[in-house]
């Protein structure tokens, strides 16, 4: 499943996925012990902002408007990673490091426990987080992998489901495993909704597995793609899950979408 997120990095999918992780991570109780972090597909830690890319329909649509807003997350996000007048020329986080930053910042050491089957993922990783200690695995994860089964927060974002036209995706049932191998941890999923999958499929099978599922929808006029939109599933404590949705609404408004055909935020 050899996958390259540079040119999506900061798009519509990111501004919903990586707010709504900043806000179930902040939700969490603090702990002693070190948090254990696991990202099944974690891709690059930073990521070029370059011109022309998808971030024009992510961060680019919402970085001058959210001083607006007194949503933690969202406020978190964007002077973290979306302060410069001028994004073109600086770099994007990916999920691990947002992570480590918010993690960093309440004052909870954090293990990273980073998975991928691309070389060049893997090397950006490397470097970044070198001499950090985390575990950096260029493979795919296994379900007997003791940083699994360890795990406090396992985070689940594939490029997309198996399907004809991708066989080499895993299906929801082989990621649903890692969930209930690791039951005790709390468990965020991003998934695609393209114009042609059948998601409501997907996410009553979330549902069924004890998550939360939140449906945001940007539309055909700023599709990625055949993306239209993104499923964002939380298996956490009550207050997280309230937290999740709540910043989801926020940054639905932030983008203006509210106002456009098609365009919707859901939670299931």
């Amino acid at each position: 499943m050899q996958y390259d997120h540079n040119n999506k990095a900061g798009n519509a999918g990111d501004i919903f996925k990586h707010t709504a992780l900043i806000a179930a991570l902040n939700a969490l109780p603090n702990s002693s012990q070190t948090f254990r972090f696991v990202d099944l597909f974690a891709g690059y830690a930073v990521n070029p902002i370059m011109a022309g890319n998808q971030w024009q329909q992510g961060i680019g649509r919402i970085h001058r408007q959210c001083h607006n807003t007194d949503n933690r997350a969202i406020r978190c996000y964007t002077e973290w990673y979306l302060s410069r007048p001028t994004l073109v020329g600086s770099v994007y986080p990916g999920s691990s490091l947002i992570a480590q930053d918010v993690m960093s910042a309440r004052g909870q050491e954090i293990s990273l426990t980073l998975y991928d089957i691309s070389a060049a993922p893997i090397e950006n990783l490397r470097r970044v987080y070198e001499g950090c200690g985390h575990a950096i695995h260029h493979r795919a994860a296994d379900l007997s992998d003791s940083g699994v089964q360890t795990a406090n927060f396992l985070f689940i974002d594939p490029p997309g489901l198996q399907s004809d036209s991708q066989p080499g995706y895993p299906t929801l049932e082989e990621l649903l495993a890692f969930t209930v191998r690791s039951a005790d941890a709390a468990a965020f999923f991003w998934l695609p909704i393209s114009k042609t999958d059948n998601a409501h499929v997907e996410m009553d099978r979330l549902r069924k597995h004890g998550f939360s599922v939140n449906e945001v929808v940007w539309g055909n006029q700023y599709a990625t793609g055949s993306t239209i939109g993104c499923v964002i599933a939380y298996r956490a404590p009550s207050e997280g899950v309230q937290q999740v949705q709540d910043t989801l609404d926020e940054m639905f408004t932030l983008t203006g979408w509210e106002t456009e055909r098609g365009a919707s935020v859901a939670h299931l």
